[in-house]
């Protein structure tokens, strides 16, 4: 479930330790907590629970706790989602009915865009490197005028490259589990822009395209896809340091239950981010991400050696 509110407030403050199910609904306090945080963050709210009932008791709770802020629940901006194989039917609603007699009626949707990342009901990152893509081309476009002026330096294009644009597209690449085909997809996005930095050669007495190989030598740069897996080990090594009590480090280290599906499993980003660090053969991992001086050095290494 997704919700906008009005907020106004202080900093905030390191979560309090919670109780060791990840999915158990939190208590009135701890709402209250939440929504306290959000008065200054002005960020959308996400609640997770493993049935419609803990929802129906969740969205009770955090209704209760605005409004002793003086906040109150958007309606027509909050939806909600199930991830469930069942086939998406438009036109559903989730009716939730708070202790003071007001019902709130809950749109279903099967994607939502949450502080700038899209979830969908059936995992994999392929529409979200698409919304990336769309976005870093927008900035191209923008900037369209500049990558092509002859009177800009490379070095200087090159910098807003790193600084401007690509950040764009790899937005919350730290938590991506790729596939080969959307690996392809970013690198050739890449090299478009390269492209219009350093443009064609002549060869002859005449242009000509210059190949992958001329690109990146020519940039002298880790690729797209080095930086993303980095950036997947620095987020791992920034879990690792957490405090357990921290959710994402519990994800980290929890198994989720339920059966496996048929056919081939899909690739997770555990084990994705894993293969990485084996591939660079780092041992003991885990006690090296506890350094952060280290980890970053081996972050940094990384870069230049796990683009594809």
């Amino acid at each position: 479930m997704e919700s906008e509110y009005l907020q106004d407030g202080e900093d905030e403050e390191e979560p309090q330790p919670r109780n060791e199910n990840i999915l158990e609904p939190p208590s009135l306090e701890e709402i209250r907590e939440i929504v306290n945080n959000l008065k200054n963050n002005k960020n959308d709210i996400a609640l997770i629970t493993r049935s419609e009932k803990e929802m129906q008791e969740l969205v009770k709770k955090l209704d209760t706790a605005a409004k002793m802020m003086g906040l109150e629940i958007n309606e027509a901006k909050t939806k909600y989602m199930t991830w469930t194989e069942e086939e998406f039917c438009q036109g559903r609603y989730l009716k939730i009915k708070t202790d003071v007699g007001k019902q709130y009626n809950f749109e279903e949707v099967d994607r939502f865009k949450y502080l700038g990342t899209i979830f969908k009901r059936q995992p994999g990152v392929s529409e979200e490197i698409n919304s990336r893509i769309t976005a870093g081309n927008r900035c191209i476009g923008a900037l369209n005028a500049v990558l092509k002026n002859k009177g800009i330096s490379r070095k200087l294009k090159m910098r807003i490259y790193k600084t401007v644009i690509r950040p764009i597209v790899i937005f919350g690449s730290e938590v991506w589990t790729l596939r080969k085909e959307e690996v392809q997809r970013i690198e050739i996005w890449e090299r478009k822009v390269l492209r219009k930095i350093f443009g064609g050669k002549i060869q002859d007495g005449r242009w000509e395209r210059r190949t992958n190989r001329e690109i990146y030598d020519l940039f002298k740069e880790p690729n797209i896809i080095g930086i993303v897996r980095a950036q997947r080990m620095r987020w791992i090594g920034h879990v690792v340091r957490m405090k357990d009590h921290r959710i994402p480090k519990m994800v980290l280290i929890h198994e989720i239950g339920g059966g496996k599906r048929l056919g081939r499993p899909r690739q997770r980003w555990k084990k994705a981010v894993e293969d990485d660090i084996r591939k660079l053969n780092i041992g003991n991992w885990k006690e090296k991400a506890k350094d952060r001086k280290e980890w970053k050095k081996i972050v940094d290494q990384a870069m230049g050696q796990l683009g594809s």
